[in-house]
């Protein structure tokens, strides 16, 4: 098994643990998050997989995943953009980084976030043994409907706005 790539609350690498270890740990697992937006703003939005581990059957950011032990985080995040979404070639621009704590069925998951957005107009492909379906919204309903039911996002998603500059 892969292991993944562990970090501190600043963003510093400290190791890889195996991916189970480290959520056994509370560990802060490296993470990329991808915002795709096609030409007119509109961001791409996938709903997870209902048998996924971590907020099975929720709206999320475009795609995302797990820094790989001797990664660095835009090679995630491309990976991660073309195991998903099928994308690749696309340049992506790093937004920020951020520590990110967020609970799901009462566990604690820790994380720091290397945050990516691209523009792409072509097709997408979701990755159907993760992704149940995609789809693109405006950022007014985007905010709408998180504010309308926030039960149906990821803390990810549902927090959208704490991560400036990105739309």
């Amino acid at each position: 098994m892969k292991e993944v790539a562990i970090f501190n609350k600043e963003g510093n690498f400290l190791g890889n643990l195996s991916k189970n270890e480290a959520l056994t740990q509370e560990a802060i697992r490296g993470a990329v998050r991808v915002f795709v937006f096609n030409d007119i703003g509109k961001l791409f939005l996938q709903k997870r997989d209902k048998n996924m581990n971590i907020a099975p059957g929720k709206w999320d950011q475009s795609c995302s995943g797990h820094i790989d032990e001797g990664e660095e985080p835009e090679e995630a995040a491309k990976r991660e953009l073309e195991e998903e979404l099928g994308v690749s070639g696309v340049p992506l621009e790093f937004v920020c980084g951020r520590y990110f704590e967020e609970t799901y069925d009462g566990k604690l998951f820790k994380s720091y976030d290397f945050i990516y957005r691209c523009r792409y107009d072509g097709e997408i492909k979701v990755q159907k043994s993760e992704i149940e379906v995609g789809r693109w919204v405006k950022r007014e309903d985007l905010e709408k409907e998180i504010k309308e039911h926030p039960e149906n996002f990821t803390e990810t998603l549902s927090r959208i706005d704490e991560i400036s500059d990105l739309f």
